[in-house]
């Protein structure tokens, strides 16, 4: 990691340099307040090593793949992360290469996860009076934020692929050129499309078999999305969200 002075590293940079009066502190406080303080990556025997003093420490290591196993020594970045996890094989266009998520993703994430996990660790210290050590990687949490997708692969053995602004499992749920720009349409369920097509001014397509369950929806996407991609341009930005709301 690098630690600079620029907008990008002032926003991630969550490194505090701190200095405390230990002068009338036990040594042993003092040493170990010398070895933690450090502002740079330690090493995981250290836990060891301070645990020995403070059997009560709650320990976090971050890094790119964790502690052990074969990339332990590897160094790593936001996009490896995404790239490792498989997020990025489900971003971009169907037709396109793997795309990197418009940001970070794997940084702040692994900060939120092992801010939890240091939550349960001072319970678990609460309630039985010792400490923990949390190893935490960027790859875990890319792995971990693939939600659902998981459950589609073990399902049906088909890896995730890119769908664009669209979502394989919800039909219609992306995004739609109107006549002055883009709009995002997400409909949800059944009840939702029933209200979507009455306020475009299609109720029929609600009522239509090929379109009137998601599942059918799903199926017939390729006849669907044409459909709603000309409606959608029939109004603007505006007047879209204006005849949600009034219908």
């Amino acid at each position: 990691w690098f630690y600079g002075t620029d907008a990008c590293d002032m926003a991630i940079d969550t490194v505090k340099y701190f200095t405390a009066d230990t002068s009338k502190a036990p040594m042993e406080q003092r040493e170990l307040t010398t070895r933690v303080s450090v502002p740079k990556p330690i090493a995981i025997n250290r836990y060891d090593d301070i645990s020995k003093i403070n059997p009560r420490i709650v320990y976090c290591s971050i890094s790119g793949f964790g502690q052990q196993g074969p990339y332990a020594n590897f160094t790593s970045f936001d996009i490896v992360a995404q790239a490792q996890s498989g997020v990025m094989s489900m971003t971009g266009e169907p037709d396109g290469p793997p795309q990197y998520v418009g940001n970070y993703f794997g940084d702040p994430n692994a900060g939120v996860h092992a801010a939890f996990a240091i939550c349960a660790a001072l319970y678990h210290r609460a309630m039985h009076g010792e400490g923990q050590y949390i190893d935490m990687s960027l790859l875990d949490v890319g792995v971990a934020m693939l939600g659902n997708m998981h459950l589609n692969y073990f399902t049906s053995g088909e890896a995730p692929k890119r769908w664009g602004n669209a979502h394989p499992q919800v039909v219609p749920y992306q995004a739609f050129a109107t006549s002055d720009g883009h709009i995002i349409l997400a409909v949800g369920n059944d009840g939702q499309f029933e209200r979507y097509c009455r306020v475009a001014g299609r109720p029929e397509l609600a009522t239509d078999p090929l379109f009137a369950t998601n599942t059918k929806r799903i199926i017939s996407r390729p006849k669907l999305i044409p459909l709603i991609t000309e409606i959608m341009k029939t109004r603007s930005k505006a007047e879209w969200p204006r005849a949600r709301i009034s219908a």
